[in-house]
């Protein structure tokens, strides 16, 4: 296993392709990327790994965008409780 000063994350964005290629040897970012279906899997080490992430569902400054599906009632309600909270 990689030393503390040895850790670190390298995200590189491809232009053409689109994408985000990105290098890992910090074993949390690791486990983040694996378990998202949305990273792909390119290669992989005893201490690292290295995915590839479509563009539209990667934002460099909050990583994955979020995944949010609302019923129109569930909309409707969060809606109302902004307006609550705007009103007070």
């Amino acid at each position: 296993m990689a030393t503390t000063a040895e850790m670190e994350t390298t995200v590189v964005y491809d232009h053409a392709e689109q994408k985000y290629r990105v290098w890992s040897s910090y074993r949390p970012h690791i486990s983040r990327f694996k378990k998202d279906e949305r990273a792909r899997l390119t290669g992989e080490g005893e201490d690292w790994a290295s995915f590839e992430i479509p563009a539209s569902q990667y934002d460099i400054r909050n990583a994955f965008k979020r995944k949010v599906t609302m019923s129109d009632e569930q909309r409707e309600a969060a809606a109302e409780r902004l307006r609550k909270a705007r009103a007070a």
